[in-house]
């Protein structure tokens, strides 16, 4: 069994999830066992999971395996399933509160959401102190107790199952500051175990999994919550964690930095743990060779096109929206997404049918507001819209002309080789990495140098001012996408499957 391990959905995903999607999409297709593992908890966990098609098949939540809670599990909990209008006053009452009283002494309050669905109880004492207050899960049952000492601090807080047996127990302490001291798990057979605190309980979950399925691959997808309970697995594992972006800074002046990347700093450091790493380019390979000449690494696509992408008609350049240049990028200083509004300025002072989308998810409302001034300051109100998130981009790319890259650094560009999948050219800055191994210039793409406006801007115009042009350079990018097939990105995980037999073989 793949075991993909990453963070839990929201309800907007970003590149790591949508590679971790994709990924699972290409295992059902080849009938290779996979599921997706996330850790940590949240109200909406399940929601999103399932928002994104995934169900229990494919898909398991730490807190749900430890707390015995079934993916599909459905129950209805409202005021009057918890029965307090029965021995207590109702003492103030809107869509979403309701306060129960004795006497003058408030009791509890219940809050429910716009179903009725009751999403929280808080229990006060003699003094009108919330000491215990109690969080349901949407799916309908008491999911978490959290209990306050006279100070109104937390002290611990259990998890339940849904038929309200204790399962996980986190103890706080105050010292120095409000932190997680230690967990206590209570097994099925009623057995205590103690552990150090969240890192450890990851660890056990990992254990836990490892004996639910033979000959496990343990890809680590989200490394930062997730190395160390995987580095101190007790059970044996084979265990690869996925350089999903760039390993350090500043490669582009010195491929050899070892200013690392603090999300890949701990696995590099201890590659011992490890059974290998996960990169996603031949550039990059090479440049962690230079600091880690012993490390494993194992080249596997992070894009998949999949086979109705790559036989859909090919989208003429009369059926898309004249100058109209697409960007997927989440909102975040990282995309340097002031840099794009710059040259698109510089290309549309040329060109003034030109218009830019940004496509993508808010990380940073700061850089939003910043990057709206500018806008503003630029008076391109009209050409640069910020639509949000979508799921589905089809539609956006076959309407587009061209995409344009400015990051400094990346893992790869998924949305590089989903844009030339739809017969968008890209012109990208020459950061590491990505550009250099979806791009083949003058062929689906050009690549500059890093920050140099003038000739991004030049390059976008070139293919924006001709139909000679931009056809020729469409067609490339129709004709390299089936190198990202299936059958071909399959290939790469093939080696990893056999990587990993041999190391359950004990070669």
């Amino acid at each position: 069994m793949f075991y993909f391990i990453g963070n839990v959905f929201r309800s907007e995903i970003t590149g790591i999830e949508s590679a971790q999607l994709k990924r699972m999409h290409l295992f059902n297709e080849f009938n290779e066992p996979a599921k997706i593992v996330s850790t940590g908890r949240t109200d909406d966990q399940t929601a999103s999971a399932r928002k994104f098609g995934l169900n229990e098949e494919n898909y398991i939540n730490e807190f749900d395996f430890l707390c015995e809670v079934p993916f599909a599990y459905a129950k209805r909990v409202t005021l009057d399933s918890l029965g307090f209008a029965a021995r207590h006053r109702i003492s103030y009452h809107d869509d979403h509160i309701t306060r129960y009283a004795d006497g003058q002494q408030l009791f509890a309050q219940v809050a429910v959401d716009d179903r009725g669905q009751v999403e929280k109880v808080r229990y006060y004492d003699d003094h009108n102190r919330c000491r215990i207050e109690e969080e349901y899960d949407p799916r309908g049952f008491l999911a978490v107790r959290a209990y306050r000492d006279a100070g109104l601090k937390l002290t611990s807080q259990v998890y339940l199952t849904p038929q309200g047996k204790e399962r996980l127990r986190f103890l706080y302490t105050q010292q120095p500051t409000l932190r997680l001291a230690s967990v206590q798990v209570t097994r099925r057979d009623g057995r205590a175990i103690a552990l150090q605190g969240i890192y450890d309980l990851h660890r056990y979950f990992f254990d836990e999994l490892n004996k639910t399925t033979p000959h496990n691959v343990f890809i680590v997808d989200r490394t930062r919550r997730n190395e160390w309970g995987i580095e101190n697995m007790k059970t044996r594992a084979f265990r690869l964690f996925h350089m999903h972006s760039v390993h350090a800074v500043n490669l582009v002046a010195d491929p050899a930095s070892r200013d690392l990347n603090f999300n890949y700093r701990q696995p590099l450091n201890n590659l011992d743990q490890w059974n290998g790493a996960i990169v996603l380019t031949d550039q990059q390979m090479a440049d962690v060779k230079l600091n880690f000449p012993a490390a494993k690494l194992i080249k596997v696509p992070a894009v998949v096109i999949p086979p109705e992408r790559l036989s859909a008609p090919r989208v003429p350049l009369a059926a898309r929206i004249p100058g109209k240049i697409i960007v997927v990028a989440r909102i975040d200083r990282l995309k340097r997404l002031k840099e794009l509004v710059q040259i698109v300025k510089l290309i549309h002072d040329r060109q003034s049918n030109v218009t830019l989308d940004i496509w993508g998810l808010t990380r940073d409302k700061q850089y939003r507001e910043e990057l709206l001034a500018l806008i503003a300051q630029l008076h391109l109100e009209e050409v640069v819209k910020l639509p949000g998130f979508t799921r589905d981009l089809s539609a956006a790319y076959d309407h587009a002309q061209l995409s344009i890259l400015t990051s400094r650094m990346e893992g790869t560009i998924l949305a590089l080789a989903e844009a030339q999948s739809h017969g968008v050219p890209v012109v990208s800055y020459d950061f590491k990495y990505g550009p250099r191994e979806f791009i083949i210039p003058g062929q689906n793409g050009e690549i500059v140098p890093i920050d140099d406006r003038r000739a991004a801007a030049a390059q976008a115009l070139r293919m924006l001012g001709s139909k000679q042009v931009w056809e020729h350079y469409s067609t490339g990018c129709y004709a390299e996408s089936p190198r990202y097939s299936a059958d071909q990105v399959f290939t790469y995980w093939q080696t990893v499957k056999d990587k990993a037999a041999a190391f359950y073989q004990g070669k």
